[in-house]
């Protein structure tokens, strides 16, 4: 009589054991696939928005370099001129990018136009920071300090 009482147990213990394992099985895969799934959106928007961030470099770099620093030059670089130039930025980026990085992107950061203007505003200040600091070298150059 014990050893069918036993072997009802060990039955019963391994059917809850079972049960258990596979309910964890269960859960844990989709689980795990949710995880891995989120890791390749990441990964994904972490390249496009690399991606994207040298597009908007690149823009204001070539505006610099063929727009802003002329108009510079002949001291004709006023509020308009900003405009004008922030204007050309944001058409360059946006004729050079696809579809995909501006979907990945608005999905990254929500509000891609604001995004896309602080970015701009970024490199300028990259740029004036960088303007100055050689005007300050060349300066100290140039009195032999």
């Amino acid at each position: 009589m014990v050893a069918v009482n036993l072997m009802g147990w060990n039955e019963i213990l391994m059917y809850i054991i079972e049960t258990v394992l596979k309910l964890i099985v269960a859960v844990a895969i989709p689980y795990g696939f949710n995880i891995l799934r989120k890791k390749l959106q990441n990964d994904t928007q972490i390249k496009y928005l690399g991606k994207f961030e040298k597009l908007v470099t690149d823009a204001v770099n070539e505006v610099q370099q063929t727009y802003v620093s002329n108009l510079k030059a002949k001291d004709m670089f006023d509020k308009e001129a900003q405009l004008e130039a922030l204007a050309k930025v944001k058409t360059i980026v946006l004729n050079t990018m696809n579809d995909r990085m501006q979907e990945i992107v608005i999905d990254a950061v929500g509000d891609f136009d604001t995004y896309m203007r602080s970015l701009i505003e970024s490199e300028v200040f990259k740029i004036k920071t960088n303007n100055k600091a050689v005007l300050a070298i060349e300066s100290a150059t140039e009195t032999g300090a």
